[in-house]
């Protein structure tokens, strides 16, 4: 009788509750496989990890790396700017030489009379100064306040067959650009100031080929005068202009093969190097979730260039023995 009901009891507990023990649920999601455990779920036991990163030594390296790109690029640059300049034209080099900064003047130390500055000029392989513009004006004006000069013998010259004002060392048109408006004169009027438009006035050009022409007055209103008998008297420290002794570049085959060289490489190069730091730098950005801003000009970095230039000729130049000391001394 007891066993009876036991069997009765079991069978009754199977049927209550049918679904745990004979059709439970089963799902897969995401790889894994989940079994249906009743309506409620009270304090699932779960698992939660972390990462830690420092994010500030992967800063630091995408820097570096971004650093080093710009550094590369810097030097490819100038190597190829730089083999452009060593091909410039004969041309430029010309233009360059009509700068106020290839140009010196010289000071005797001994004064002489105005009259005299042509052949003291030319025993200083020099010529007189020759104001075309606004640079030389302040240069010529500068240097005789310097040294106390109240008048200097111009190198302009008056051409009786074209009726012009000329500079003597190249015969162009003085008046082009001048900074003079005009040319005061004095000429057989001893002792006068009359003001002339240049070679449109009868009674200057008249006088031209007798008389010199001298900048006057530097300290205060600076002029171009024709000089009457007393200017070309006067005795002064005579001004001479004169070209720069300029250091012609070294360049060879076998220099410029170096450079060649520096740019093949380059070329060769920089295209994969741009591409692999590109490619880390991205690896580097998928780690983190931070965004990192990069330096494009880092400071300091185009100090580590190398100064890519020609020496200058080391060779000892022959001194002159034509050359009187007596004459000379540099006025910058």
């Amino acid at each position: 009788m007891i066993l009876k009901v036991l069997v009765l009891l079991t069978i009754n507990q199977i049927l209550a509750a049918p679904n745990k023990y004979i059709t439970e649920e089963v799902k897969l999601k995401g790889g894994v496989i989940f079994s249906h455990e009743g309506s409620a779920q009270i304090n699932q036991d779960f698992v939660q990890y972390t990462r830690d990163l420092d994010t500030d030594a992967l800063k630091d390296v995408a820097q570096q790396l971004k650093d080093i790109l710009t550094l590369y690029k810097t030097f490819c640059r100038t190597a190829q700017d730089f083999s452009h300049k060593v091909n410039t034209t004969t041309d430029k080099e010309k233009q360059i030489h009509q700068t106020t900064e290839l140009l010196e003047y010289v000071v005797t130390p001994l004064q002489y009379p105005i009259r005299e500055a042509p052949s003291v000029c030319r025993r200083l392989k020099a010529r007189r100064p020759e104001i075309r513009d606004i640079h030389t004006f302040d240069k010529v004006r500068s240097v005789a306040t310097k040294n106390n000069i109240t008048i200097i013998s111009a190198g302009i010259t008056y051409d009786a067959h074209n009726h012009l004002f000329v500079y003597e060392s190249d015969g162009k048109n003085a008046r082009d650009h001048s900074p003079f408006p005009s040319i005061q004169y004095g000429g057989t009027y001893t002792g006068s100031a009359h003001a002339a438009d240049w070679d449109r006035d009868s009674f200057l050009t008249d006088m031209a080929p007798a008389f010199p022409l001298v900048y006057k007055h530097p300290k205060y209103n600076f002029i171009l005068r024709l000089a009457d008998k007393n200017d070309r008297n006067i005795k002064e420290n005579i001004i001479c202009e004169k070209d720069k002794e300029l250091t012609p570049l070294t360049y060879s085959d076998e220099t410029n093969q170096y450079i060649q060289m520096a740019i093949h490489q380059c070329k060769r190069d920089l295209p994969a190097l741009t591409s692999n730091t590109e490619f880390t730098l991205q690896e580097i950005r998928r780690v983190t979730t931070l965004k990192f801003t990069y330096n494009s000009n880092p400071d300091g970095w185009t100090n580590y260039l190398p100064n890519v230039d020609y020496p200058p000729d080391t060779k000892r130049k022959k001194r002159s023995l034509k050359r009187n000391k007596r004459f000379l001394t540099m006025a910058t």
